[in-house]
């Protein structure tokens, strides 16, 4: 697996948490919210690119030192984010309100961890 490459998405998931706390901490960068959560989103897609090309090395035939440790960030850099910023509607059917910039700074510094982990595993 590539270390540019996730050393690229991992970065930019510490910028987004970066900028996810400002936003939560400064009310003038409240109109910078809907950017941080589409900055989050890219930043998802690209931890699942990095999990897939894992996955696809295991099916090659790699094999890592703890491939169950490997397996297991490869399914948690997709998994926490998703479980960290969906949000179901209440009971009555209504929509709520998003996640906090908190929840999304907490998602993005932990899916950075998580992608480096992985990387080391392999």
């Amino acid at each position: 697996m590539s270390w540019l490459f996730t050393i690229v998405i991992a970065t930019y998931a510490g910028v987004i948490a970066a900028l996810a706390a400002s936003v939560a901490v400064t009310p003038a960068l409240a109109q910078m919210e809907p950017l941080v959560r589409h900055g989050m989103k890219v930043a998802q897609i690209g931890g699942a690119l990095v999990a897939v090309v894992a996955g696809l090395n295991l099916l090659k035939g790699h094999e890592p030192d703890q491939l169950w440790i490997s397996v297991g960030y490869a399914v948690a850099v997709v998994g926490v984010p998703f479980l960290l910023l969906t949000r179901q509607p209440d009971e009555n059917g209504e929509p709520v309100e998003p996640a906090s910039p908190w929840v999304v700074a907490i998602a993005a510094i932990t899916m950075a961890v998580l992608l480096i982990r992985l990387q080391q595993t392999w």
